[in-house]
């Protein structure tokens, strides 16, 4: 519904046909008519609406049959290279774990030193300048690199990503340089890949007489060169004059204030006294470990200078690099005239260095082709392309990959990313090595569910959200941490995760740890709650078909688009059965330890509370050492020591008892705010720990088909509170466990989400509270008719894809009682056909004809989307709704309006009517069909009255291809030459 939707599907509905060219398969919702339009999506009996709203209920799982479904139909073609039988190694460098630790640790805290300063001190400085440069008409902005503006791309935090990168790249030097070496004696060529090589940081490095470095100048080559540049990097900016041109400039040091000028110097001592160990160049780290085990090694990149490097000094030698043409170096690659191939992106476009034999190396001497990625991309279709070098068309070896990780959680965070992408790829490949699955242990939360819990993470730990700068801004006054916009939240676990590297390692590890652990009991919940559709289920329901109708009718086309939904009903397998009474007694007795259910409870509450005082306590001294520190500071504040100098005295104590009122008055509003956030969370925890107890008898609600609920019973079976988090009662550490009467057999529920512990105690309170013995014998009685082996399910099939506008159920693969696997909607199991549901169906309007047609006078028939057909003496009236967003498409629609009298609807009241003559109706219905889609439910007995053609029609235009051109024989030319060889043949005779 956004102009650039609304005017490309004016464009695309203009043409013969159209081609979508796409990375992935998965669409946003609102995208999704787009690509219906031109493909077989358009022979669903559903509008654009039903369109959006079926894709957005049913994910990435529907997208994923639905995607299957045009490969079928011809219109999906998934062109990629096919990965089978190449070896994938994914390689962690855990045994380096510490070594690695230590030296992230040291370079991340110092870059946060540096974030720090520039947002207490250079940023200050720009708004003061801008502040004198607005009434000059110029605008002073920070140096793009240095600046934290920006909602989304925070150039200071991209360069933070940068550095981390280079950091990375230059921990696995060595141990790439030993796997190389390793894959060497094993007969293999290895191919080292990288992403970036320092080149252009080297080149804008000075010499020790402050030029720019060149051809035989010693450089200091330890990593702490590139965060000194960083500290001299954020005092650049640059001030836009009145002709829009930028002026670059930097702050000199002694003109910030005194303060500044010492943090300045502490972080450059700093950085001068951490020696990392590693290197600016780890490329020539690599070649030189190689060159001296006596291996020859061809390097296809853009840099201008190497580094001779002494690893003694931790200096290095700069010498102009004499570059070899890309072509030469991968021929003497091939050749076998150099052992190791050395590429990044400028490397990685057009030349091969797969396993053929050349005129220099025969069949038997090929040597299979291995890459080592030290740095893999970002842009996953530059690593595709990578990988294309040595994994091509007419090789003789299959290649194998080896990814090299260092054990930095910031790092596991890009290969999770990485793998994600390659997931389809790489499907097919074992590997042989047992570090390759440590790196899959961190599941894959770069969907909507981690989203979600990476934001809650977020509001809950705001220490991190300070230092990782806000990225989803939840600490902006215009949102509310607890109506955060959805917008806001899409992609918010990559661009959260994107940040965590900034972070010490202990805290990157928490931050993954905590997140993995949170998503993995959140897609627990939403799978027992039947509501996780990011993947289709499997289901052994071995089903036996007991009667099926149709409920939604297709439009008849030939594709399986345009097909009927059906609703069957069928026998099928009872997957999980409820806790039996014995299993339901040991679960209460494990939790109580033999306590008693009350005195139990009793103790919990009386813990909670103590820790409650205790916790908050610690919250308000914090608050206060915070406020007294910033009170003491006040003479030393920058802008009262300013009014110091321009006004006296006098006006400078006046100011400093005005700043303390103020910050006297912050304090306490904080500790207010604390307080009262502490007292809603306190009584919420109470008001769950003196409502449940282990063995307490409650209804769980579940809500129905129609909106309603429908309760279950169920029992409480206790507290699970994480021991080994640093705030035992936060809601989202405790979680509640329930056993429940039906297939759903166990839940356990996080205290966070509060929506549903609150539905639990609102449907349980009429729930008569029996001794245990009681409680087991009702359940026992209860459970009884859902202790079987098969009952009555209900699952719809045919065309899903219509009917997930209609019904709210589950996407399943299961198996049927002939050996089929099918695919449907499984609804649920508390579910059953309404007499709306059973005695209706819903029929595309072009096969509602006959209906419309036989209204008598003054009848009236109403389509799905609110459109009236009223039946006059000799005309239909069309009402529909005059909200252009409801009812637009079908007023403004010009071959419509080309029907109806005078050529125009009329507004009455909060409707648009339009009078269309009798004779026009089969046109009117076509339009309606072909352009809107329009349906419209009617009774199951009608449908004897439809047109219901059991031949499908075939919609598709046919390509035709040109005739085949026949080659005219040219036989002039054939004659032309015979009479010249003739004649020559004639004058050698005469001769």
């Amino acid at each position: 519904s956004s102009n650039t939707g609304e005017f490309l599907q004016k464009v695309i509905a203009s043409t013969k046909g159209v081609v979508f060219l796409s990375a992935t398969f998965a669409k946003r919702p609102d995208n999704m008519p787009i690509y219906a339009m031109k493909t077989s999506i358009a022979d669903c009996n559903m509008s654009k609406d039903d369109l959006v709203d079926a894709i957005t209920r049913g994910g990435v799982a529907l997208q994923e049959i639905l995607s299957s479904q045009l490969v079928a139909e011809g219109q999906m073609v998934r062109r990629e290279r096919s990965f089978e039988g190449v070896e994938v190694n994914y390689l962690s460098l855990d045994e380096k774990s510490e070594e690695h630790r230590a030296i992230a640790d040291n370079i991340t805290d110092i870059l946060r030193d540096i974030i720090a300063f520039q947002g207490a001190y250079v940023d200050k400085e720009v708004e003061e300048l801008d502040k004198i440069a607005v009434a000059e008409g110029k605008e002073v902005e920070l140096r793009e690199g240095t600046s934290q503006a920006g909602v989304d791309n925070q150039p200071y935090f991209s360069k933070v990503f940068q550095v981390i990168n280079q950091m990375l790249f230059s921990l696995k030097a060595e141990a790439v340089a030993e796997r190389t070496i390793q894959r060497l004696k094993e007969g293999k060529k290895p191919v080292i890949a990288f992403a970036s090589t320092m080149g252009s940081f080297i080149e804008g490095t000075e010499n020790e007489h402050g030029m720019q470095v060149s051809d035989g100048d010693t450089i200091n080559a330890d990593f702490t060169e590139v965060l000194k540049r960083g500290l001299d990097g954020v005092l650049r900016y640059s001030e836009k004059d009145v002709d829009g041109q930028n002026i670059h400039k930097k702050f000199e040091l002694s003109s910030l204030s005194p303060e500044a000028q010492a943090e300045y110097h502490r972080i450059w001592n700093k950085i001068k006294n951490v020696s990392t160990g590693i290197t600016i160049s780890p490329i020539d780290a690599i070649i030189g470990k190689l060159k001296a085990s006596g291996y020859s090694v061809a390097e296809v990149t853009g840099r201008k200078y190497e580094l001779q490097l002494n690893t003694k000094t931790g200096k290095g030698l700069v010498l102009s690099r004499k570059r070899i043409n890309t072509n030469d170096a991968f021929r003497q690659f091939n050749n076998n005239e150099v052992d190791v191939l050395m590429i990044n992106q400028s490397g990685s476009t057009g030349a091969s260095a797969h396993a053929i034999p050349t005129a220099k190396v025969p069949k038997d001497q090929v040597r299979q082709r291995v890459m080592i990625v030290l740095q893999a991309e970002l842009d996953i279709n530059t690593e595709v392309q990578k990988r294309g070098r040595i994994n091509r068309t007419g090789q003789i070896l299959k290649p194998i990959y080896d990814y090299v990780t260092s054990a930095i959680p910031a790092e596991k965070r890009l290969m999770m990313m990485l793998q994600k992408k390659l997931k389809s790829l790489d499907a097919n490949t074992a590997s042989n090595q047992k570090q390759s699955n440590k790196i899959l242990d961190v599941p894959d939360f770069l969907n909507k569910y981690g989203d979600k819990i990476v934001k809650d993470y977020l509001v809950e730990n705001k220490d991190v959200n300070a230092l990782l700068d806000d990225p989803l801004k939840l600490e902006d006054s215009k949102a509310d941490s607890g109506s955060i916009a959805e917008n806001a939240l899409e992609d918010a676990a990559h661009r959260v995760s994107g940040r965590v590297a900034v972070l010490s390692t202990k805290m990157q590890a928490d931050f993954y740890n905590e997140i993995a652990e949170r998503y993995s009991d959140y897609v627990d919940y939403l799978k027992q709650v039947g509501e996780y559709d990011l993947e289709v289920e499997a289901m052994n329901l071995e089903a036996e078909t007991v009667n099926s109708k149709v409920i939604k009718m297709g439009k008849g086309s030939d594709s399986a688009f345009g097909d009927d939904s059906d609703l069957e009903t069928v026998r099928a397998n009872v997957l999980k059965k409820p806790f039996t009474k014995t299993e339901i007694e040991n679960l209460i007795q494990e939790s109580l330890k033999g306590s008693e259910p009350k005195m139990h409870q009793s103790d919990l509450a009386d813990t909670f509370v103590r820790f409650h005082t205790a916790h908050l306590e610690t919250e308000m001294e914090e608050i206060e050492v915070k406020y007294k520190d910033l009170i003491l500071d006040i003479p030393n504040e920058k802008a009262m020591l300013k009014i110091q100098a321009k006004q006296g005295e006098g006006a400078y104590l006046m100011a400093c008892v005005e700043r303390r009122k103020e910050l006297e008055a912050a304090r306490e509003a904080k500790k207010e705010q604390t307080t009262r956030v502490a007292e809603n969370r306190r009584q919420y925890l109470m008001k769950m720990f003196s409502f449940f107890y282990v063995g307490r008898g409650l209804n769980y609600p579940i809500e129905t088909y129609n909106n309603g609920n429908e309760l279950v019973p169920g029992i409480f079976l206790g507290f699970v509170i994480d021991a080994k988090k640093k705030n035992l009662y936060t809601p989202s550490a405790i979680k509640l466990r329930f056993a429940i009467a039906n297939s759903s057999k166990y839940l356990a529920i996080p205290g966070s989400y509060s929506e549903d512990i609150m539905a639990i105690i609102g449907a349980s309170l009429d729930v008569a509270e029996h001794s245990l013995p009681v409680l087991l014998n009702s359940w026992e009685e209860y459970t009884k008719q859902n202790n079987v082996d098969r009952r009555i399910r209900h699952i719809i099939t045919g065309n899903l894809l219509q009917a997930f506008s209609d019904f709210k159920g589950k996407l399943v693969s299961y198996t049927t009682n002939e050996g089929q696997t099918k695919k449907g909607i499984l609804m649920p199991e508390n579910w059953n056909p309404t007499e709306q549901v059973q005695d209706k169906v819903v029929v595309p309007i072009l096969k509602a004809l006959p209906l419309i047609k036989s209204l008598t006078q003054n009848a009236h028939i109403v389509t799905n989307s609110g459109l009236s057909f009223f039946r006059t003496r000799e005309h239909y009236k069309l009402i529909v709704a005059a909200s252009r967003t409801r009812g637009g498409d079908i007023y403004l629609d010009k071959d419509l309006l080309e029907l109806v009298e005078n050529s125009n609807f009329e507004k009455t009241s909060d409707k648009m009517v339009a009078m269309l003559p009798e004779g026009a109706i089969d046109k009117a219905i076509a339009i309606l069909q072909n352009k809107h889609s329009l349906s419209i439910t009617i009774q199951s007995y009608q449908l004897k009255d439809l047109k219901t053609d059991s031949i499908r029609f075939n919609n598709r235009k046919p390509i035709l291809l040109p005739d085949k051109e026949e080659e005219p024989v040219n036989n002039i030319l054939l004659l032309e030459l015979e009479a010249e060889a003739l004649a020559l043949e004639l004058e050698l005779l005469a001769a």
